[in-house]
């Protein structure tokens, strides 16, 4: 992290945590911010949601904004005036992120928890392995 950064008490870094240590963090934080445009999956999200954290991400990144929009457990900007907006609301408006946050959560429960994942292998693996039956067999020279 940029010693200026640090200098300033805009933000702190704290180093290595321990699992436990990195849920609390997402615990006690008001939203989670990943502004990266370049995310397959966002790990973070999905662990600042288990602690019924609100997100916040870059409307560019799709995957990232996609998981906002459908879980209801976040916000998405795209300029900086947007950014400031949406964390102005969420700090403003604490229910209603809280709400967020549980949205969130119940969307890593009902779409990531292995039993979810497993079962949805499970399925494009039956399904591959044993497709349906789509066509008549014809009949030649009847």
């Amino acid at each position: 992290m940029p010693a200026d950064l640090v200098e300033s008490s805009a933000a702190y870094d704290l180093g290595f945590l321990s699992v436990q240590e990195k849920y609390d963090a997402y615990a006690a934080a008001t939203v989670l911010c990943q502004p990266s445009l370049h995310e397959s999956f966002s790990i973070v999200m999905m662990e600042a949601w288990v602690c019924e954290t609100p997100t916040l991400v870059h409307s560019d990144c799709a995957v990232t904004r996609e998981f906002s929009e459908l879980s209801g457990g976040g916000l998405h900007f795209r300029s900086y005036d947007e950014f400031a907006g949406c964390l102005d609301w969420l700090l403003e408006h604490p229910t209603q992120a809280h709400q967020m946050g549980q949205a969130g959560a119940a969307y890593v429960q009902h779409n990531f928890t292995w039993d979810a994942v497993l079962g949805r292998l499970l399925g494009f693996l039956r399904a591959t392995l044993h497709p349906p039956h789509t066509y008549q067999h014809a009949i030649i020279g009847a």
